[in-house]
């Protein structure tokens, strides 16, 4: 950027910064709202989304903005930086502009298009997670300097262009105040909600994906009677959109965590949601799913805490007068996708599902799941193994590419020198980290690929259940909730089982009354609820498998004072 001297007055700079957004946006040029956009005496401090500027109605009652003084002196792509956050906010309706959160489209759209070639985008990109922190809700987390690049590349580089007419439509003519949450939320689920499309092309190789997570591409190309270089360009373009997602799971045991789930039942919705507020603070829980009258949630405990945990978990009750909590050990974890009865020349998944739930049905009831293709499953151990690993720090960086759902397949990923320097690991270190890698497999670290994982394909809605039964009727229910698009599920020890199923939002509720009865005839006692899946996929904390939870010297996971929340009466 020119300094000012040579691109003329700071209002001038603007609005150009302004026409250069709008035709990035594919918007017609803006006014400027502003009757003067001029230099002032204000902080700059790197404290909140709107740094550097100030807003005031001047004696004429007309806005003006005011940009620090500091920003002229400091480096010039901070300031212009900041030109482009307030250009993105000059297309926001001004209900929308005053959510503090709003700024964050600003900040990216910067980075995404005024600064797309700047050396120093990374430090921006750093600026812009510190002032931007993620934030929790009862049952979602906002974090845009993510979530913004993911969605990005799902709808192929148009995320402003689309999101910004959405808002102006959705909140211009609303009265109600427009809080940071609300804001949050209805951009959430905006963002979940999103479907695109497969191809035929695309379908045929994921299912084959799916069934074969580590074919390799000259197989895949046979399987779907392709050359090899097509089937390669839509490998990347799949994954590029975040269509190809292979599921893997952590065996927790070898790292010393063990998995527990815990169900607290009351009447009362005030109490349930208060449980559920405060159990996602712990930091090492998995998931949070709501149920009837229930809050089930999954934790990975440091195995040698688990006896204080149980304790923690009852005196939990006690306190607020609620039954003793079913704690349970989880004993098998299964996934399976089923793509086949996904139609792309007729709009995507079935909507009557009902001869689906009669096989089901069937298939539970005359004990006839075993004629189906086996699901896939990993078994944790009876008992509560020792320790089997030491971690060091470049592990979490193999554990975080190889299970974060962004994992991609061995022929578009990262390399493996790209991935030890990520570790830490110097060029002459590359045998060491390779060595490593093995020892890691050896000792049972990670699961192998369970399937492709689903998002933005049409499964708008989430049925979460809990039922109780033996082992065999649970793998039963499991193995025929197969012939669902996504099932995701767990038995424990005493053969309960827990299952999320994604579906149409459209068909969700009548799968789960259907379902309700079904289960209810074959007899299980059971427990459901339908969900949005932008909050039930929000109920799901950052994996606890964390470094900051881990303490290298002593080789063991974190476990100070306020690990669980301190237990008081409850307060509604």
């Amino acid at each position: 950027m020119a300094s000012e001297e040579k691109a003329g007055t700071l209002q001038t700079l603007f609005s150009s910064v302004v026409r250069q957004a709008s035709e990035f946006l594919g918007e017609p040029p803006q006014e400027n709202r502003y009757q003067s956009v001029r230099w002032a005496d204000i902080p700059s401090t790197l404290d909140n989304r709107r740094f550097g500027v100030s807003e005031f109605l001047n004696s004429a009652s007309m806005p003006e903005l005011l940009v620090s003084e500091k920003l002229k002196h400091s480096e010039t792509y901070i300031l212009e930086w900041v030109l482009w956050r307030e250009a993105i906010l000059e297309h926001l309706c001004n209900r929308v502009r005053q959510v503090p959160e709003a700024a964050d489209l600003g900040l990216y759209g910067g980075l995404k298009h005024g600064l797309r070639k700047h050396r120093r985008r990374h430090n921006l990109q750093r600026i812009w997670e510190t002032i931007s922190l993620p934030q929790h809700y009862a049952c979602y987390r906002y974090v845009p300097t993510a979530g913004f690049h993911f969605f990005d590349k799902v709808v192929e580089g148009t995320f402003l262009q689309r999101v910004i007419p959405w808002l102006n439509t959705t909140f211009s003519g609303v009265d109600i105040p427009l809080t940071s949450e609300s804001y949050t939320a209805a951009l959430e689920r905006w963002m979940f909600d999103f479907h695109q499309m497969l191809s035929p092309r695309e379908q045929s190789i994921l299912t084959v994906l799916n069934n074969h997570p580590e074919i390799s591409q000259t197989q895949l190309a046979k399987r779907v009677k392709l050359t090899q270089p097509p089937v390669s360009r839509a490998l990347k373009r799949l994954a590029s959109k975040h269509l190809l997602r292979f599921i893997r799971y952590i065996n927790l045991p070898v790292i010393g965590l063990q998995r527990l789930a815990v169900t607290y039942t009351s009447q009362d919705l005030r109490v349930l949601y208060k449980l559920r507020k405060m159990l996602s603070t712990i930091r090492y829980t998995l998931t949070i799913l709501e149920l009837d009258d229930a809050i089930h949630c999954t934790f990975a405990i440091p195995t040698r805490r688990v006896g204080r945990f149980r304790s923690w978990a009852k005196e939990l009750s006690t306190a607020w007068d609620l039954p003793y909590p079913e704690i349970r050990t989880v004993l098998e974890q299964a996934q399976h996708r089923n793509f086949t009865i996904y139609d792309p020349e007729r709009g995507g998944w079935p909507q009557d599902y009902e001869p689906i739930l009669e096989n089901i049905s069937r298939l539970v009831r005359e004990e006839l799941s075993s004629l189906l293709p086996p699901i896939r499953t990993i078994k944790y151990p009876q008992s509560n193994p020792p320790q089997k690993l030491k971690l060091k720090p470049a592990d979490f960086v193999y554990i975080q590419r190889a299970t974060k759902p962004l994992f991609q397949t061995d022929r578009i990923e990262s390399s493996e020198s790209q991935e030890a320097r990520l570790a830490g690991y110097r060029e002459s270190e590359h045998l060491t980290y390779r060595r490593r890698i093995r020892i890691l497999k050896k000792a049972g670290l990670l699961s192998p690929p369970m399937g492709i994982g689903l998002i933005h394909v049409g499964l708008t809605a989430t049925i979460n259940l809990l039922v109780e039964g033996t082992y065999e009727q649970s793998f039963q229910l499991l193995s025929a909730f197969q012939l669902m698009p996504h099932m995701a599920g767990v038995i424990y020890r005493d053969g309960c089982a827990a299952a999320v199923l994604l579906v149409p939002k459209d068909a969700a509720v009548a799968i789960e009354t259907s379902l309700r009865d079904i289960l209810l005839e074959i007899g299980f006692n059971t427990r459901l609820m339908v969900k949005p899946t932008w909050e039930a996929y929000g109920a799901t904390i950052p994996s606890p498998v964390d470094s900051k939870n881990y303490d290298f010297d002593r080789g063991a996971w974190v476990w100070a004072k306020d690990t669980l929340p301190g237990i008081h009466p409850l307060a509604l």
